[in-house]
C-alpha cells in the first residue's frame, strides 16, 4: 500500500456456511456462478488463509462478511452466524461480520424464449436483484416503517440499487399519496447508505454525488462474485479522476464504514 493509497474496508463481501456449501440447494442456486468461476466454492467457504492472502495482494485492509443468499431456516442462520463469529475471532483486525436472518426467497423468473443464462442474469445480478431491492425499500417507506423507526439504518449495494437515478421521481410521486410523515428524500438522506460494489466505472459515482452525501457512500467489492483486484483498480481510478478530494476518497475507502459500523482499521 503506497502513501497515497488509503486503507480499504470492503463491506459487501460474502461467504457460505459449510452446511450450505455441501447441499443440493447450493448447486442449484449457484451453478451459473460456478460456471464463471471454478474457484467459487473454495472462496466462499474460506474464511481464513486464502481469503486473507487475496486481501493482502489487493490492499484490502478489512472485509465485513455476510452470508450470501440461500438460507431459509433459523437453525441454518444460527449455524452460519456461529461460523462467521469464529472467523472474526480468529482474525479480528481483518474480518468483521453481519448476521444473517431467515428470509423468503423470491419466486423464480422464467421465459421459454430466453436462454437459461439470460434468465439467470436478468432475474439476478444484471437487473432483477437491483430492481427488487429498490422496490422493497419503497414498500418499506410506503408502509411507514421509517416514520415508526426514524433511526433505522439500511445499506444498499451496487450504488444504491437504482434508487439514486430515480430519486427525484420517486420522491415526487410518493408525495401524491403520502400526506404526512417523512418524505422519501428525507429518508434517503438520513437512513440510507450505499456501497460501490460490483460496478467498475466511476461514472455512476459522478451522478450520485449530485444527490447523495459523500458521507453515505462506502467502498465494497462483492467478493468472491467479483475479484478483489477489481476493487483496487476502481479505487485507483477514483484517485486518478480527481472526482473527489483526498478526504472524500478516505471517506469512501474506509472512514464512512468505520463510523457506521463502529469498526476500526488498524
Amino acid at each position: 500500500m503506497t502513501a497515497d493509497f488509503p486503507p480499504l474496508i470492503a463491506l459487501e463481501e460474502h461467504y457460505l456456511s459449510a452446511d450450505f456449501l455441501d447441499s443440493e440447494a447450493y448447486l442449484k442456486m449457484y451453478g451459473p456462478h460456478m460456471a464463471l468461476n471454478s474457484a467459487l466454492s473454495q472462496q466462499l467457504g474460506d474464511l481464513s488463509g486464502g481469503r486473507i492472502t487475496d486481501m493482502d495482494a489487493n490492499d484490502i485492509s478489512m472485509q465485513v462478511i455476510s452470508h450470501a443468499p440461500g438460507l431459509h431456516s433459523l437453525e441454518q442462520c444460527k449455524a452460519a452466524n456461529n461460523q462467521a463469529y469464529e472467523a472474526v475471532k480468529a482474525n479480528p483486525h481483518r474480518l468483521a461480520a453481519l448476521a444473517v436472518l431467515p428470509a423468503q426467497m423470491d419466486a423464480d423468473f422464467n421465459d421459454e424464449n430466453m436462454s437459461s443464462g439470460a434468465i439467470f442474469s436478468l432475474s439476478t445480478s444484471t437487473w432483477g436483484w437491483h430492481s427488487g431491492v429498490a422496490m422493497h425499500i419503497i414498500k418499506l417507506f410506503s408502509a411507514g416503517v421509517f416514520d415508526r423507526f426514524p433511526n433505522l439504518k439500511i445499506v444498499l449495494g451496487h450504488f444504491g440499487e437504482m434508487i439514486p437515478f430515480m430519486l427525484d421521481r420517486i420522491d415526487l410521486f410518493c408525495r401524491r399519496w403520502k400526506k404526512s410523515g417523512r418524505m422519501f428524500k428525507d429518508v434517503w438522506s438520513k437512513n440510507m447508505w450505499i456501497t460501490t460494489s460490483g460496478v467498475w466505472s466511476i461514472d455512476p459515482l459522478a451522478m450520485i454525488l449530485r444527490n447523495t452525501s459523500i458521507d453515505r457512500i462506502m467502498f465494497s467489492i462483492d467478493y468472491p462474485f467479483a475479484p478483489n483486484k477489481n476493487g483496487k483498480l476502481w479505487m485507483q481510478s477514483l484517485i486518478a479522476s480527481d472526482l473527489v478530494d483526498e478526504e472524500g476518497t478516505k471517506k469512501i475507502a474506509f472512514k464512512n464504514a468505520e463510523v457506521l459500523l463502529v469498526i476500526k482499521v488498524t
